[in-house]
C-alpha cells in the first residue's frame, strides 16, 4: 500500500487580543475615518493654512518695502491663475481630489488679490474688482459644469457670496445687490435641477440669507421696504418650488440631496417670514404681519398640494405633508397676530380638530400602507395646536363682566371640551392599538378636567361679583358688609360641593350606561374628594341648613350608587 501524501501545513495566523480580522465592520471603519481624515479634512484645512501664510506674506513684502503693492496684487493675480492651471495636470493624472485643492488655493489667491487691490492699497475702483471676483466666480462655475464637479460649484458659490460681503456691502446698492443675489441662486437652482447637485441650494440659501442680514442690519429704512419684501418674496419662491424638481426615486432613497430638500423647505418657512417681520415691525406696518402669515399658509397648503400630486406613488414621502405642517404653523401665527382674547383660542382650536380629521382621512383610505407614517405627522401637528390652544384657555382671563354660564371664556372652554371629544371619536375608529387606547383615555379625562374647571371658574367668579356688589353697597349705606359676605363664602363652598357630586353621578350613570370602568373610576375619585369636603370642611364652615343638604345629598348619591354596584348589573363579581 503506498505512503499516504503529506499534508500542507496549516497556517495559523496569530492577532492580537481584540483585534478584527481584515474586512471585518470595525476595520473598515477604522480605514474610513482615517482615510476621511486624511485625504478631507486635512486638506481643507491645509488649504486655509496656505492662504492666510501666502497673505501674511506678501503682506510682510510690502511692509518692508521689499515689493510695492502693485506687484503684490498682481503676483497674487498670476499665482492665483497659474495654480488653477496647474492644477489641471493632477486632474489628468487622476488626482482628482489633489486638484481641487489647488484650484482652490488658486481661486482664493485670486479673490484675496482683488480684495487688497480695493482696500489695502485703492489701486483700482470697487466696480473693477467687483467684476474681477465675478469673472473668478464664473471660472469656477464653468469649470464645476465642464468637469462635473459638485466641490467646483460649492467653491464657485461660497466666492459668490464672499463678494458682495468684502466689497459692495461698503456702500448701500441695494437694487443692485438684490438682483446679483437672485441671479446668483436662481444658476444654483439650475445647477441643482439639471446635475442634481441638492447640497448647493442649500448653501445658496445660507448664503443669501447671510448677504440679506448683513445688508438689514446696516442699511434698512423705512422707504426700501417694497424692495426688501420683493427680494425676500423672490428668494423664498426659488428655494419654495426646488421640492417640485426633485425626482420620485431620489426622495424615495432619502439621499443626502433630498434630506437638504427637507431641512431647505424647513428653514425656508421660518427665515422669510422671520425677515418679514422684522421688516414690518420695523417699519410699524403691524397689520401686514399676520397677512403675511396667512399668505405664507395659504402657499404651503397649495404646494403640499402639488406635491401630493407629483409624488402620488411616493407613499413614503413625508415632503406634501411636512408642507401641510409648515402652513399649519403660519395659519397658527395668524390666528395669534388677527385675533384677541379667547377667539385665538377658537381659532387654534378649530385648526387642531381639522388638521386631526386630515391624519385620519389620510390613514382611513388604506391603513396597511405607510399612509399610517404621514398620518402620524398630521396627528402631532393636531396635537401640538391643541395642546397651544388648551394651554390658551387655561391661562387667559378676560376682565370682562360675565354673565353666568353665557361668556366667552365658559363658550370656549366647552369647545375645548367638543374637540377633544371629536379627536377622541375619530381615534376610537382607528386599528386598535395600545397608544389608540391610551390616547382615548387621556382625551376623556381632559373632558373631565376642563369641565370641572369651567364650573369652578364660574361659581368662583360668579360669587366674586357678588361680594363686590355686597362690600359697594355696604360702603354706600355705611354698613358692616361682613354678614353678606360670610353667607356668600358659605352658599359658595355648597355650591362646590353640589356642583362635584352632581357632576360625580352623571360620570357614574355614564359609566354604567357604556360599561366603561373608566368613566366610573374618576367618578369614584371625583365623589371621593367631595367626601373628604363634606366631612372636613362642610361640617364646620356651613350653616346648618347647608350642612344638612350637603350631607343628605352626598348620601343619597352614595346609596344610588351602592345599590347600582350591589344590583351587579354589570355582571363585575365575574368578569367584565
Amino acid at each position: 500500500m503506498p505512503p499516504p501524501r503529506p499534508q500542507a501545513p496549516q497556517v495559523i495566523e496569530i492577532r492580537p487580543a481584540g483585534a478584527k480580522g481584515a474586512g471585518g465592520p470595525g476595520y473598515r471603519d477604522s480605514e474610513a475615518l482615517e482615510r476621511r481624515i486624511g485625504s478631507q479634512w486635512l486638506n481643507r484645512v491645509g488649504i486655509f493654512a496656505v492662504l492666510i501664510g501666502v497673505a501674511y506674506f506678501l503682506k510682510l513684502a510690502v511692509d518692508s518695502a521689499w515689493i510695492k503693492p502693485a506687484a503684490w496684487v498682481v503676483i497674487g493675480l498670476f499665482a492665483g491663475i497659474a495654480l488653477v492651471w496647474w492644477s489641471e495636470r493632477f486632474r489628468r493624472l487622476e488626482y482628482v481630489l489633489f486638484s481641487y485643492s489647488l484650484k482652490a488655493v488658486g481661486f482664493g489667491m485670486l479673490y484675496l488679490a482683488l480684495w487688497a487691490s480695493v482696500y489695502l492699497y485703492a489701486l483700482v475702483p470697487v466696480s473693477v474688482a467687483f467684476a474681477g471676483m465675478v469673472l473668478v466666480t464664473a471660472t469656477a462655475a464653468w469649470l464645476a459644469l465642464r468637469q462635473n464637479a459638485e466641490v467646483l460649484a460649492g467653491m464657485a458659490l461660497a466666492g459668490g457670496f464672499l463678494t458682495p460681503l468684502v466689497l459692495w456691502l461698503q456702500k448701500n446698492h441695494d437694487l443692485d445687490l438684490f438682483a446679483y443675489i437672485i441671479l446668483l441662486d436662481l444658476a444654483t437652482f439650475w445647477m441643482a435641477a439639471t446635475r442634481g447637485w441638492r447640497r448647493l441650494l442649500l448653501g445658496s440659501f445660507i448664503g443669501s440669507s447671510i448677504v440679506y442680514a448683513a445688508w438689514y442690519f446696516t442699511y434698512f429704512q423705512r422707504p426700501q421696504i417694497v424692495s426688501a419684501a420683493i427680494f425676500v418674496s423672490v428668494l423664498w419662491v426659488i428655494f419654495a418650488v426646488t421640492p417640485l424638481f426633485v425626482p420620485e426615486s431620489e426622495v424615495h432613497a432619502l439621499s443626502v440631496g433630498s434630506r437638504a430638500i427637507l431641512v431647505l423647505a424647513l428653514f425656508n418657512a421660518g427665515v422669510c417670514f422671520v425677515e418679514l417681520y422684522t421688516m414690518l415691525e420695523f417699519s410699524a406696518e403691524h397689520d401686514w404681519t399676520g397677512w403675511a402669515a396667512l399668505l405664507l399658509a395659504v402657499s404651503y397648503l397649495l404646494l403640499g398640494w402639488l406635491l401630493q400630486a407629483k409624488y402620488h406613488t411616493a407613499e413614503t414621502s413625508l415632503l406634501p405633508w411636512l408642507h401641510v405642517g409648515v402652513a399649519a404653523g403660519f395659519l397658527t401665527i395668524f390666528i395669534a397676530l388677527k385675533f384677541e382674547s379667547q377667539w385665538i383660542s377658537f381659532g387654534w382650536l378649530t385648526e387642531a380638530a381639522a388638521l386631526y380629521w386630515l391624519a385620519m382621512r389620510a390613514e382611513s383610505h388604506d391603513a396597511a400602507t405607510p399612509r399610517r407614517s404621514q398620518a402620524n405627522l398630521l396627528a402631532w401637528f393636531a396635537v401640538a395646536a391643541l395642546l397651544l390652544a388648551l394651554s390658551r384657555v387655561l391661562i387667559t382671563s378676560d376682565q370682562e363682566r360675565y354673565t353666568l354660564l353665557f361668556n366667552q371664556r365658559f363658550a370656549a372652554y366647552a369647545y375645548a371640551i367638543a374637540v377633544l371629544i371629536f379627536m377622541g371619536w375619530w381615534t376610537s375608529r382607528r386599528r386598535g392599538t395600545a397608544s389608540n387606547e391610551s390616547s382615548i383615555v387621556v382625551a376623556v379625562i381632559l373632558v373631565n378636567l376642563l369641565a370641572l374647571l369651567a364650573f369652578h371658574f364660574e361659581l368662583r367668579d360668579y360669587f366674586d361679583r357678588l361680594a363686590t356688589t355686597a362690600a359697594n353697597m355696604a360702603a354706600y349705606t355705611r354698613q358692616s358688609a361682613a354678614p353678606e359676605l360670610r353667607r356668600l363664602a358659605i352658599v359658595r363652598s355648597f355650591s362646590y360641593s353640589a356642583v362635584w357630586m352632581v357632576y360625580g353621578a352623571l360620570l357614574m350613570v355614564a359609566g354604567f350606561w357604556k360599561r366603561w370602568s373608566l368613566l366610573r373610576w374618576q367618578a369614584i375619585v371625583l365623589i371621593g374628594i367631595t367626601i373628604v369636603k363634606v366631612f372636613t370642611y362642610d361640617v364646620s364652615a356651613l350653616d346648618r341648613e347647608y350642612r344638612i343638604a350637603s350631607f343628605i345629598a352626598l348620601g343619597v348619591i352614595l346609596l344610588a350608587i351602592s345599590f347600582l354596584y350591589q344590583r351587579d348589573w354589570l355582571k363585575l363579581q365575574k368578569a367584565e
